[in-house]
């Protein structure tokens, strides 16, 4: 412990590795080849099949089955990204629970707004609730996909910083890796959350097939109308890996206290 905060040995550390893209994402393969040296002991626990934008979702009152998925400890369920990690929270690791849970590497930023749609946060959320320390992480993905080489090199040391820093009670941390090459990066920066100013995240797109033309899907906008000032956003374009610490408890304080006053 420093100062209140919880630190991970990850020399010993018994760690879950979960997702939303799948048991059989590239992303995943990488954050297994990356962790496996420097902790204790690593167990996977992911969806068997994509399951982006199931944020915290969780199969409440559904059957759920979990499978192994090749030797050691590797296993897939039919459930939500949240679903995995309470599997692998309460099942998997059923002798104690583990050290810590990484989620990830999800192809695709989870920057500002996205942290309420995504289900590599979702997973991070349920470790944080069981009061397990916990990181999600993703990966920048331009038009030649992902720089896999620098997103390996860049976890070791972020997990390293983050696990020497701790974790306060009802906090996990969102990392974001740049696209670029590993030589490049600029370094590790710790920034608030951005927000979308003049647009939404998310925005419906009506089918191009005239045929369909009831149809919509819903298109992520890229990151148009991100407000202004320090955040995630910003240290992302300027070459920097992101590290934002999210609280679970997300009363506004200020606000009650104003209500309260009000109220009176």
């Amino acid at each position: 412990m420093i100062d209140g905060r919880r630190t991970v040995d990850l020399a010993s550390a018994r760690v879950l590795l979960s997702n939303d893209d799948g048991i059989h994402a590239e992303g995943l393969g990488v954050l297994e080849r990356a962790v496996s040296p420097l902790v204790g002991e690593v167990r996977v626990v992911a969806p068997e099949r994509g399951r982006s934008g199931a944020s915290h979702m969780v199969s409440y009152a559904d059957a759920i089955q979990l499978r192994r998925a090749g030797a050691g400890h590797r296993y897939m369920t039919d459930g939500t990204p949240a679903d995995a990690a309470i599997f692998g929270l309460q099942q998997v690791f059923e002798d104690a629970p583990p050290d810590l849970v990484l989620s990830g590497v999800n192809h695709g930023l989870n920057l500002g707004d996205d942290l309420f749609s995504s289900g590599t946060v979702g997973v991070a959320v349920e470790a944080c609730l069981q009061h397990v320390p916990a990181i999600a992480l993703s990966a920048y993905k331009g038009q030649q996909g992902i720089s896999w080489d620098t997103v390996e090199s860049c976890i070791p040391d972020v997990l390293r910083r983050i696990a020497g820093f701790g974790w306060p009670r009802d906090v996990f941390y969102n990392v974001n890796i740049p696209n670029l090459p590993y030589a490049d990066i600029r370094g590790i920066v710790a920034v608030p959350q951005g927000r979308m100013d003049h647009a939404a995240s998310f925005v419906l797109r009506a089918d191009q097939d005239p045929r369909r033309a009831s149809v919509y899907r819903l298109r992520h906008n890229g990151g148009q109308g991100v407000r202004e000032g320090e955040s995630d956003y910003s240290a992302m374009r300027e070459g920097y890996v992101t590290v934002t610490p999210v609280r679970v408890e997300i009363t506004d304080r200020g606000v009650l206290d104003e209500m309260k006053e009000a109220f009176a």
